[in-house]
């Protein structure tokens, strides 16, 4: 808050994603079956630390957010509230969180589950909602094509 008041500025709140490996089994005869992760997070990229970080994630269908969230079934942001038949995830911290300026913090993850020989995948698209102390609401839809998911996976 001080810096508000000393400087003028105010955090800059964008959404963070990336791909990231997950698990990979094969063997029985079966085609090879690839899990990867979208990673979502909240990012800061103002020259003030962004306190109090919440977001509101409503992932489209055929994806969910991961029940696990990040592993051993923790977000990196305490799950708040879960509404839309499990769509929408409601993700916030209390006063003692911030995200640092030019960092960002993940919250939870996208699981996308395809076999060996999978030609085409569906985007992961999904709408939020981020929010931190001294900052208006950020709002928007981000899309991460399966194209690049598939080929995360060595091309399969």
């Amino acid at each position: 808050i001080v810096e508000l008041f000393v400087t003028g500025q105010r955090p800059r709140l964008e959404i963070y994603h990336t791909v990231e490996g997950g698990e990979t089994f094969s063997g029985g005869g079966r085609k090879t079956e690839y899990t990867k992760y979208v990673m979502v997070g909240i990012a800061n990229r103002g020259k003030v630390t962004a306190g109090h970080p919440k977001m509101t994630l409503t992932v489209h269908r055929p994806y969910t957010v991961s029940s696990y969230g990040l592993g051993n079934m923790k977000h990196g942001l305490p799950l708040l509230e879960t509404r839309d038949s499990g769509q929408t995830k409601v993700f916030g911290a209390d006063v003692d969180v911030i995200v640092h300026p030019d960092d960002h913090v993940l919250v939870t993850r996208i699981p996308v589950k395809f076999q060996e020989g999978t030609s085409s995948l569906s985007d992961v698209v999904f709408d939020y909602t981020l929010m931190a102390e001294n900052t208006e609401p950020v709002q928007g839809t981000a899309s991460v094509p399966g194209g690049s998911i598939l080929a995360s996976a060595g091309g399969s």
